[in-house]
């Protein structure tokens, strides 16, 4: 009878030993800091609210820009101002606008500058997946 005590004792050394390789403990981290480059993700829904807002201006004013332009047939940051006369273009084509298109044409190309670079940052800040936990 000691035989068999002595087998089921490394029967189940055994068994333990082949379950300790088939999962083996998971790490846990050494601290408990973000990683150096790692954006932690702000929770709350006012900051993905005020997140969403964002890229929605963002694609509206980017689409009214496309719309102005070609209804323009051009832009006034590629066109120029020549003896009191406005022209926008486009691909190097020239049309003549009024004083107020013209500068419409460009305070809007100018307003992509600001909706673009903050939807990038809500991008960062909202939208990149938490990093998450690496198991080995």
């Amino acid at each position: 009878m000691n035989d068999d005590s002595e087998a089921a004792a490394k029967l189940s050394k055994a068994v333990h030993d082949i379950e300790a390789l088939l999962h083996p403990p998971i790490a846990q981290p050494a601290t408990t800091q973000p990683a150096p480059l790692a954006i932690p993700a702000p929770s709350g829904s006012k900051v993905n609210r005020f997140c969403s807002i964002v890229f929605i201006v963002a694609i509206v004013n980017f689409v009214a820009f496309l719309i102005g332009a070609s209804v323009l047939r051009g832009d006034a940051v590629n066109g120029k101002t020549e003896a009191g006369r406005y022209y926008v273009a486009d691909h190097g084509k020239l049309t003549e606008v009024s004083k107020a298109a013209f500068t419409y044409s460009r305070f809007h190309y100018y307003t992509l500058w600001v909706t673009h670079p903050m939807a990038m940052i809500c991008a960062l800040v909202c939208y990149v997946p938490k990093q998450s936990k690496r198991t080995k």
